[in-house]
């Protein structure tokens, strides 16, 4: 999925409606970073107004399930444009050894 500049809400649907393992496993996703997503969250005393908090991203992040790889400025006319841009990828490894409780976590 290309999701450059993406609101985390939409990238967290995304991630929420495969929340399984066999669906992760087969996601790649080219947009903002999800360590600056859950950065943003984890240091904001509550939630922006009209912000659910991305709670498929921030798991990702703080249980390990995500690959991230910065893809960096590729030589943009203007650098700051994709500052923050990154490959994610779910390694099948690393999404078949997280706890059974992580799959709960999405409503279906």
């Amino acid at each position: 999925f290309y999701l450059p500049h993406c609101d985390a809400k939409l990238c967290n649907a995304l991630l929420e409606a495969n929340w399984t393992p066999e669906s992760l496993g087969r996601i790649l996703i080219l947009g903002n970073s999800f360590k600056t997503i859950a950065e943003r969250w984890q240091f904001a005393s509550s939630s922006p107004i009209g912000q659910q908090r991305p709670e498929c991203i921030l798991q990702c992040v703080a249980k390990g399930l995500v690959e991230e790889i910065p893809v960096g400025d590729a030589g943009f006319a203007v650098p700051s444009a994709f500052n923050d841009m990154s490959l994610h990828c779910f390694p099948v490894s690393r999404l078949r050894a997280a706890a059974p409780d992580v799959w709960h976590l999405a409503p279906r």
